[in-house]
């Protein structure tokens, strides 16, 4: 299960670096990426791999164990908007087999929940 961990840290730094094509290797070829938010669904390795390409540097935190692995992060558009995007990955003989994302915007706190949060 370290092969897993370390086939999600690929994922996370070639997201970093821009290197869709680092994720040929570690991609199943079919790979489907899913979008529950916009319904998107992504089918097949060479297709996401073009889509990223176009896509600014997504998540790098990796956590998880076994078979599962989530990378967290930020992303800034070009219009100047964030999002802190979580996708899940699922991981098969050393292969993504899968990946669901969520793309979440940053939000204020509201302001009663101030006294039970920690600096």
């Amino acid at each position: 299960m370290a092969d897993n961990r370390r086939v999600a840290e690929q994922v996370a730094q070639a997201y970093q670096d821009g290197d869709p094509e680092a994720l040929v290797a570690i991609l199943h070829p079919g790979f489907v990426a899913i979008y529950p938010q916009s319904g998107e669904v992504f089918r097949g390795r060479d297709n996401y791999v073009e889509m990223v390409a176009n896509y600014p540097a997504p998540p790098t935190t990796v956590v998880g164990s076994g078979d599962t692995f989530v990378l967290e992060g930020a992303i800034s558009y070009a219009d100047g908007s964030t999002r802190q995007p979580v996708a899940i990955l699922k991981i098969e003989d050393s292969l993504v087999v899968e990946e669901v994302s969520y793309f979440a915007e940053p939000f204020d706190a509201p302001e009663w929940r101030h006294l039970y949060v920690s600096s």
